[in-house]
């Protein structure tokens, strides 16, 4: 709403002698005309109501895609969170079976180193017959001490993801090979790429 005012006073305003004969007076005489008011006043006022605020309408629209955004991105974090505990927790699984091969390698080359050194005590190998022997009985020791160290690691790591403080207490009874079943095996197919589209990474993008 809007309203103004305004009022002037002319001290002064121009005279003119006009004879008499034009408004039906005396031929010879005069009478005097003067232009314009001694008070002019005007005033406006004006009254405007916006039927529709584009700007808030856009905000209004803004908020609400926001909301469906942190909304997807939540849930993109917990599938994300989910794979990479899921990838955490195989990789002890296998870690856990290969330091059990390779300690059954370590009892099987140490047999066998034992079996050498003894053949060669009474002369029936060379001494790069033992070496060989010897070197893989280290091989395969080094081998599993990378794999408990890894092992170490890998459980830490599952270990901080599960919010579990203390990782030696953790045990995992379960092994790699309840999961090698046909009927988990999950095929590409049409419909599943199709279904990439309902993921919330891109629902959060859209």
């Amino acid at each position: 709403i809007n309203f103004s005012a305004n009022s002037e006073y002319n001290v002064n305003l121009p005279v003119q002698l006009i004879p008499s004969e034009f408004f039906g007076g005396q031929p010879g005489t005069f009478q005097e005309a003067r232009f314009g008011r001694d008070w002019n006043s005007t005033a406006t006022f004006d009254f405007s109501q916006p039927i529709l605020h584009a700007d808030k309408f856009a905000q209004i629209k803004a908020s609400k895609y926001a909301k469906e955004e942190v909304k997807f991105n939540q849930e993109n974090q917990k599938q994300q969170t989910l794979q990479r505990v899921s990838l955490q927790y195989l990789s002890v699984l296998v870690l856990q079976e290969s330091l059990q091969l390779n300690r059954e390698l370590d009892s099987t080359a140490m047999a066998l180193y034992a079996s050498t050194k003894a053949r060669f005590d009474r002369q029936l190998v060379s001494q790069v017959d033992i070496n060989r022997a010897e070197n893989l009985m280290h091989q395969t020791k080094q081998q599993t001490l990378q794999i408990e160290s890894n092992l170490k690691l890998a459980m830490v790591n599952l270990s901080v993801l599960l919010g579990i403080s203390n990782p030696q207490t953790v045990e995992l009874k379960d092994k790699i090979s309840n999961y090698q079943n046909e009927k988990n095996v999950v095929q590409l197919t049409e419909n599943n790429i199709l279904q990439a589209a309902n993921r919330p990474a891109v629902k959060a993008a859209e």
